[in-house]
């Protein structure tokens, strides 16, 4: 669903770019992957909307 809302918001080229979180996700290392959200013109400018997906997926 965290993609999903990403990919909507962001759009796939955009999404595309975030290769190191992406990667982490594939790794299973979530907490580099929430890293590297939170390091990103993405969240800086949408803050509330990131936290509230990050947490969606954390804490179901």
């Amino acid at each position: 669903d965290f993609m999903i809302m990403m990919l909507f918001q962001v759009g796939l080229t955009k999404t595309r770019g975030f290769k190191k979180a992406l990667q982490a996700l594939r790794d299973g290392r979530y907490n580099d992957a929430i890293a590297e959200f939170k390091n990103s013109n993405w969240y800086r400018q949408t803050p509330n909307r990131v936290n509230e997906m990050i947490s969606y997926v954390t804490k179901g």
